[in-house]
This record gives C-alpha cells, structure tokens and sequence, in this order.
C-alpha cells in the first residue's frame, strides 16, 4: 500500500509569488505500483473544495504511469501561483487581508488504491495593505 507526503516551498508567500508543491509517494508493499493519476486541488483552509483564486499545476504522469518500486518512493512537484486575498462584494470594495488555503491532492494507483496526503496549508499576504 502506497503513502503520501506533501509539502509546500515557500509555505508563506505574498500573492502572485510562485509556490512549489512536492509531493512523495512511497510504496510500503512488496511489489512496485504505478501512479496513474494527481489531482492537485486547493480549498480555502476549514471549507470544501471549490474554485479559489489559485492557479494550479499538475505533475506530468505519462500514458503507463509512473513505478514506484516495492519499498521505495517517487518524488513529483507542481507550482502553484495565489492570487490577493481580497473580501468584499467588488473589487473596488475590497479590503486586502491575508488568507489560508488548503492544498492537496488525490494519488490515484494502478492496483485501484488513492493516496491522500495531509493537505498543507499556504499563507497568502496580499502585497497591498
């Protein structure tokens, strides 16, 4: 059965600047599996997934998958760019704050198993106070 670890670089940003999402996948079993398929998502932190001001990457997983050997693990990562946290019904409105996003995503595996890692959270600061 298979695992999964992610992480954020940098994990506190100022909006528009780039964040990189690493993503390891390790398999505890006795024979390699392949991932078939990453879905990266963002949430704002406590509420469901839904479409935030994040834009979001994907791993590239080839048409066969990727092996991650019995015992070892894969390492994959995707960049993520947030956009200013802003609340408000208009922009012209708006009052800058800072927001907390949830990121995840689900690992999708060859032997019909998912990995879900933890989800991280990223801080946004609007770059306007």
């Amino acid at each position: 059965m298979a695992t999964a670890t992610l992480t954020l670089t940098p994990s506190t940003v100022k909006d528009l600047q780039k964040v990189t999402a690493n993503l390891t996948v390790t398999n505890g079993g006795g024979t390699a599996v392949l991932v078939q398929a990453i879905a990266p998502f963002a949430a704002v932190s406590g509420q469901n997934t839904q479409a935030v001001p994040v834009q979001m990457g994907a791993p590239f997983i080839p048409p066969n998958g990727n092996s991650v050997p019995a015992g070892g693990s894969l390492s994959f990562s995707w960049d993520l760019i947030p956009y200013a946290p802003w609340s408000g019904s208009s922009f012209v409105e708006a009052t800058f704050t800072q927001m907390l996003f949830s990121i995840g995503c689900n690992v999708q595996m060859s032997d019909g198993t998912s990995a879900v890692p933890t989800a991280a959270t990223l801080t946004v600061n609007s770059q306007v106070s």
